[in-house]
């Protein structure tokens, strides 16, 4: 087992012990939710709007999707890809029919708000701009869906070989974000909605949606959540409220 994915497991691990114990001190009627650490923020006014009780865990959407692959007691799972809500449905562990798209987004890169870094110039030139030595923060290339497109679009721009070296690879993108805005790495490689939610950061580059794999945001519940308002939070995640608070944090909304 490779270091990255020996942490990833030890992660998830440690993650679903937290949600069991959650479980075992919460109401059996309070709806709970694996949620992408991206969607922080967005994700707690929406649970403001929806009123009732709700109980929310955010984390990368691999360590997430283990944990429910183990039995972990979600009700619903939030992903900020694709590829892991289909892992899960292919295993049975997710509610196919209900799975539904709530949103968007888009990759940029971001520095420390008073960093040396260049002003912002466009993708992938600014990468040449970063200091030869400046490390770039990004989520775990082969499992964090916000580091899986990062490594798509640095392979596109035929950069990934050169820069491997450099890149930090955390457990999830809010970590990545946290490392730029604190000048521990020169750039991190993250979404716009990220960058919108911390003023600490400020914008490198756009990265062009081309370059990578649609990002989208997957919802279903889980095949062994027996909660009765787990559709209807699902269907109110595609209401007009909800939507509208994820635009205003970035987000791009579903049609």
């Amino acid at each position: 087992m490779s270091a990255v994915w020996r942490k990833s497991y030890l992660t998830a691990l440690a993650l679903a012990v937290s949600a069991s114990a959650l479980a075992s001190e919460t109401k059996a009627d309070i709806l709970t939710i694996a949620a992408a650490a991206s969607l922080r923020g967005a994700l707690d006014e929406i649970a403001e709007l929806w009123g009732d009780d709700t109980a929310i865990s955010y984390a990368s959407s691999a360590a997430l999707a283990r944990q429910i692959e183990a039995g972990a007691p979600f009700d619903v799972f939030v992903s900020a890809n694709s590829a892991w809500m289909a892992y899960l449905r292919d295993r049975g562990a997710i509610v196919d029919y209900t799975i539904v798209e709530i949103a968007g987004n888009s990759l940029v890169v971001v520095t420390a708000q008073d960093g040396s870094a260049a002003p912002a110039e466009p993708w992938p030139e600014m990468l040449d701009t970063l200091p030869a030595d400046g490390r770039i923060a990004v989520g775990l290339t082969q499992a964090v869906p916000a580091g899986i497109y990062a490594r798509q679009a640095l392979e596109a721009a035929g950069r990934y070989t050169s820069l491997e070296a450099r890149l930090v690879q955390v457990d999830n993108v809010r970590l990545a974000l946290r490392l730029a805005a604190r000048g521990d790495t020169a750039a991190a490689i993250v979404y716009i909605s990220d960058a919108l939610a911390d003023p600490d950061v400020r914008l490198l580059a756009r990265v062009p949606s081309h370059t990578h794999d649609p990002i989208v945001y997957p919802a279903a519940r889980s095949a062994n959540s027996d909660n009765p308002s787990a559709d209807n939070f699902l269907a109110f995640l595609t209401g007009p409220s909800a939507q509208a608070v994820l635009r205003r944090h970035g987000f791009a909304g579903v049609p």
